[in-house]
């Protein structure tokens, strides 16, 4: 069962052929005239300017900051700057969540962030990063961290953060920055715009749920996705599985989670199964809901030993009263 254990890189540098693959790929990408879009009509105008509350982008008005900085460059050199600095940043995020380097370069994810021009890598760098400063109990940095994870892409990261905040022993530290950021934020563009934000987000939800790349099973199962959180929550099971297990979580329950947000998962520990299963959106448009089963997996084997342990108990007592 080798293939369903979630294993980590034997070295914590990373192979040079996998920077050379990640390169080539960037350079292959940005010779092509379609790609980038992302970058091209989100990301690049909401820096110059055209931001439109909820929609365009849909990250919320913390995201500016960020795209205001590639977007001092013109179009396509905004969206090569921004893959230069992500190739790099996810490097960080697997050495600082544990995974392995070849399994987050050599997927779909990965692919698609460079296609498209996305920015995932820096909220899985967030997450990997505050998991990294809660072991070593680095709270300054660990507010960092949370930041990154909340910021760009809330229905990315909140869960993950919010888990590794409870674990902390010091509560206070970590939030500074985070708050310190909310604050110039609400002085900036007003009290009320998360308000704004959110109802922009919550008029786009029946449009974000039949996107063509969304993988999260809520549109044809219902809000019944959120009893996947029981086992989750009350299952007993070591801080790395639940904090794999509640980002497995809110891809299932969140109504849109394209299936290239599953990059989450890859700078950590995966198995060989779980990374396999991250690539059937290559199959074609029709496999991304299948990409589904990546969470899935992650918290059945998860939450398997646990649940073995207990009905071999069971059984155990069933036969001694017998």
């Amino acid at each position: 069962m080798n293939w369903l254990h979630p294993s980590t890189s034997t070295s914590r540098r990373v192979p040079p052929w996998v920077m050379g693959i990640a390169f080539a790929l960037l350079a292959f990408m940005f010779i092509q005239p379609g790609t980038g879009v992302d970058v091209l009509v989100t990301y690049g105008p909401a820096g110059r300017g055209e931001y439109i509350e909820g929609l365009l982008p849909r990250n919320p008005r913390f995201s500016l900051w960020f795209f205001w900085l590639f977007a001092r460059l013109p179009w396509k050199w905004d969206y090569l700057a921004l893959m230069l600095a992500s190739i790099p940043v996810l490097a960080a995020a697997v050495y600082w969540g544990g995974g392995d380097y070849w399994k987050a370069f050599l997927s779909f994810p990965f692919v698609w962030l460079l296609g498209y021009g996305q920015i995932d890598a820096f909220v899985a760098a967030g997450i990997a990063l505050a998991w990294w400063a809660l072991r070593h109990k680095r709270f300054w940095i660990m507010g960092i961290g949370l930041s990154f994870a909340c910021l760009l892409k809330p229905q990315m990261g909140i869960f993950a953060a919010l888990c590794l905040w409870l674990w902390s022993p010091n509560k206070w530290k970590p939030l500074v920055i985070p708050a310190v950021l909310g604050a110039i934020s609400l002085a900036q563009w007003g009290w009320d715009w998360p308000l704004r934000w959110v109802h922009g987000i919550l008029g786009q939800v029946g449009a974000l749920k039949a996107d063509w790349a969304n993988s999260s099973p809520v549109p044809w199962l219902g809000w019944w996705t959120w009893l996947i959180w029981l086992p989750v929550v009350l299952t007993p099971m070591r801080r790395l599985s639940r904090l794999r297990c509640v980002m497995a979580a809110t891809a299932l329950s969140w109504p849109y989670f394209p299936a290239y947000q599953l990059l989450i998962l890859l700078v950590f520990p995966v198995s060989l199964a779980e990374w396999a299963l991250t690539g059937l959106p290559l199959l074609g448009r029709g496999w991304y809901e299948a990409a589904a089963l990546v969470p899935l997996l992650v918290i059945i084997v998860s939450v398997w030993p646990w649940a073995s342990e207990t009905a071999s108990r069971w059984r155990k007592r069933g036969s001694l009263s017998g």
